[in-house]
């Protein structure tokens, strides 16, 4: 009867990776769980590794006898790589089958846990870059005059957001999750026209004159 997991040994990152790469020699005959996180990793990877681990943690994971295990190592690609092996023959050999069994008939496992890692991840996004492209994007597709530009740049982190969230968007997605988190900064503007963009800059003067 043909395996449902891929060993170890058998099993390499890449193309151009050894088969069982750095890993140890009682390990080769181990069973690869086919869920992989990287450091490039988007949510979906990101949230099916997290619940696969979770399923885990009732076996002998963190027991003397161990038998699954996150086995990491640095790579060239992206970094680092994180995969699971788990020991044949075991509860965790029946779990990690159940995965790959699930993951080839619907790539997610759990919608919820990966609608939370999503949304966690745009707001991150968001904070760290998205808020600043998106001003600097209004700035540019509206050829803003510079006491515009100013109030714009210059606007609380909270109108911006807000402005943003309450435009709408036909396609209904403010980001989108293909490969890592991508804000929908084009599909916001294409919804905008100049009123739009008069009264949020009509809005910021009035919290300068009230303030």
């Amino acid at each position: 009867m043909a395996e449902i997991l891929q060993r170890y040994r058998d099993w390499q990152p890449t193309a151009y990776d050894p088969c069982g790469y750095c890993a140890e020699d009682d390990q080769l005959n181990w069973f690869v769980i086919p869920l992989i996180q990287t450091r490039d990793s988007g949510p979906l990877d990101r949230s099916n590794f997290k619940v696969a681990t979770e399923w885990l943690e009732n076996c002998k994971g963190l027991e003397e006898e161990v038998d699954w295990t996150i086995y990491r190592f640095n790579h060239w690609g992206p970094g680092w790589f994180e995969i699971i092996l788990v020991k044949p023959g075991t509860e965790a050999q029946s779990i990690a089958e159940e995965i790959k069994k699930k993951v080839l008939d619907y790539p997610v496992l759990d919608e919820e846990d990966y609608s939370n890692t999503s949304y966690e991840e745009y707001l991150e996004s968001w904070e760290n870059y998205g808020r600043n492209e998106f001003v600097y994007a209004l700035i540019s597709h509206f050829d803003l005059s510079d006491i515009a530009r100013d109030l714009v740049e210059d606007a609380p982190h909270e109108e911006v957001d807000k402005f943003f969230t309450e435009l709408d968007i036909s396609s209904g997605e403010y980001w989108d999750t293909d490969s890592g988190v991508h804000i929908n900064i084009d599909g916001a503007l294409r919804e905008m026209d100049r009123s739009d963009m008069a009264k949020f800059i009509k809005h910021l003067r009035s919290l300068m004159v009230g303030g």
